[in-house]
């Protein structure tokens, strides 16, 4: 009889921990047109962006067609952050006279789409005093398997 108790309390358990587990899987290939959120002028075009999430890390990726291939796109220093159904990642390059920061706030909102806030801010330092300027842009990002995002890609 105990046996059995134990057996319904972890049945139970089991159950109660699935109900609120995370129903979205973030691994797998992102894209999606992503737009700027203060287009004043209207007349900013949207921007394709490709990330790969693999165990909470993201990396945005670029498709050479001549090679059929996709391409992780290397940075200087990468920061990946994620909890429940918020994944962060931000990547850092820089050059002689100026530095860059991308960061992207992923969030799930299905098994199959993805919401993204993009932050990209630009140093250029001067010889008096440093310009710097900033873009943010938003949109959704759909899952795809590596087929379907290079069939996609070849059209």
């Amino acid at each position: 009889m105990r046996t059995i108790r134990v057996f319904i309390i972890c049945v139970v358990m089991i159950s109660f921990t699935f109900s609120f587990a995370q129903n979205f899987a973030t691994d797998g290939y992102w894209a999606g047109m992503i737009s700027d959120r203060d287009d004043l002028y209207g007349d900013s075009k949207d921007l394709l962006l490709m990330i790969y999430v693999s165990e909470g890390k993201a990396r945005q990726i670029e498709y050479r067609k001549a090679e059929d291939k996709f391409y992780f796109v290397n940075h200087d220093k990468e920061i990946f952050s994620n909890l429940k159904n918020n994944l962060v990642f931000s990547w850092q390059n820089k050059g002689e006279v100026w530095s860059e920061t991308q960061t992207f706030m992923l969030s799930s909102i299905s098994a199959n789409t993805i919401n993204v806030l993009w932050i990209r801010q630009v140093n250029n330092q001067g010889v008096s005093s440093n310009e710097d300027w900033n873009i943010i842009r938003e949109g959704v990002l759909s899952k795809y398997t590596e087929r379907e995002l290079a069939a996609a890609m070849r059209l």
